[in-house]
């Protein structure tokens, strides 16, 4: 439907010796990005209506969708 990541900098490591980014991401993988990571359900709504539009003009040719597992968390 989008692409997510439009731009990601490396900006050195942190404290934690974590690697730090400055990301910038399209509408619609911001939205993602906090529905993922930061447990945003606020998220979810617009999310949906962008996928419903999106798949609106082909909606007689599927029959179903199925859904893909998240992604596993990796260890902090």
């Amino acid at each position: 439907m989008d692409i997510h990541t439009t731009s990601s900098t490396y900006m050195g490591t942190n404290e934690f010796g974590r690697s730090m980014f400055d990301t910038v991401r399209s509408e619609l993988g911001e939205l993602l990005y906090r529905l993922k990571n930061r447990s945003d359900q606020n998220a979810a709504p617009e999310i949906i209506s962008t996928a419903v539009q999106y798949l609106k003009p082909w909606i007689n040719k599927f029959d179903r969708i199925i859904p893909v597992p998240p992604s596993g968390r990796s260890s902090p």
